[in-house]
């Protein structure tokens, strides 16, 4: 069964089921305790202390979110489900419990059961910001982008702040053709997050794809740092080879591309740019559609339908260099050739 993320406990959990002060502060050690606990990985003493008098104390959506995120942290997800479900259908105000039930829904993939915890609980409370940021993630996965931007957007007006917001925000503004705001967004969260690999890896792509002189040479220093820190990300290698291609340097662009194929193995978009720099090469005159290599040496890793690509551009560039030799008169007739099968696909 694939694990969850742990989810380290946040410093302070909505109140539910407290009938008094006093019991609020009785409660308040052990809590901490148990948070504490959690935070530093120690199930066993955790499980103890919740058998206790003193764990009895904790109660209510606190007691569920502990004991929800000490069974994913021992990789037990259908008791972690289980004890959010039942508790959330009890108690339906309790935002935080509602929002870690959406969280273990949305990592299992059960998006149907994660939308209709969302959708419940935002029109109960429309000031979800959580709740939002779940349901952009959702739209962002069926390929709903205004969706998921919108949903984004009602997270960031309901008060959220958190990078992965912003990333989402900001990859959103690039594919919706908006990569100068994109880029703005990215070089605000590189500066308070120089950190996230991730980021600094996008700003990368629009500033390539703003392709300035200046935001060429910003992308070069991210990617050249990125390239040593992350080397099996395979869209560094992809940036790397479209910054070479737009540098006008082809022969690099082939070989970050190669890197780019067999680190994603065989991505179709890094296809794509692979394909359209190999026709670039043969119109410079600088080499082949498929690279040549000795016998014995790995080749770069080639999807059947990449080779099906290759043998159609092939067979047209055949089909182009015989148009070109025909227009040329010939000293002597030459006798005609037999025409070569077509290659196996």
């Amino acid at each position: 069964m694939r694990r969850l993320p742990i989810l380290v406990l946040v410093a302070a959990l909505s109140v539910a089921c407290q009938d008094s002060s006093s019991s609020s502060t009785s409660a308040e050690a052990p809590l901490a305790q148990a948070q504490a606990m959690l935070a530093s990985g120690d199930h066993a003493g955790l499980s103890a202390l919740l058998a206790s008098v003193d764990g009895a104390r904790i109660q209510g959506g606190e007691r569920v979110l502990i004991e929800a995120r000490l069974a994913l942290a021992e990789g037990d997800i259908p008791k972690a489900e289980l004890v959010c479900r039942e508790y959330q259908q009890a108690h339906p105000a309790d935002l935080a419990v509602a929002e870690e039930l959406a969280n273990i829904y949305i990592q299992l993939g059960a998006g149907d059961r994660a939308r209709a915890v969302i959708d419940s609980t935002l029109a109960a409370d429309p000031g979800a910001a959580q709740m939002h940021y779940y349901s952009g993630l959702l739209h962002g996965k069926k390929g709903r982008l205004d969706q998921a931007a919108e949903a984004f957007r009602a997270a960031e007006e309901a008060g959220m702040v958190n990078a992965d917001l912003q990333y989402n925000l900001a990859v959103l503004d690039y594919q919706q053709g908006q990569v100068s705001e994109s880029v703005a967004r990215l070089r605000k969260m590189v500066a308070e997050h120089p950190e996230l690999a991730s980021a600094r890896r996008e700003l990368a792509r629009g500033l390539v794809r703003l392709g300035g002189e200046a935001e060429m040479q910003e992308a070069s220093d991210l990617l050249d740092a990125l390239s040593t820190e992350v080397e099996e990300d395979w869209r560094v290698w992809e940036l790397l080879g479209l910054h070479a291609e737009q540098s006008g340097d082809l022969p690099a662009a082939q070989l970050y591309l190669t890197e780019a194929l067999r680190y994603s193995e065989n991505s179709p978009q890094v296809e794509d740019a692979y394909l359209r720099v190999g026709r670039a090469l043969i119109d410079a005159g600088q080499g082949d559609l498929v690279p040549r290599k000795e016998p014995n040496v790995d080749k770069p890793p080639v999807s059947a339908g990449m080779q099906e690509r290759f043998a159609e551009a092939e067979r047209k560039n055949r089909a182009r260099a015989a148009q070109e030799q025909a227009a040329q008169p010939d000293a002597l007739e030459q006798p005609e050739q037999p025409e070569q099968p077509e290659q196996p696909k």
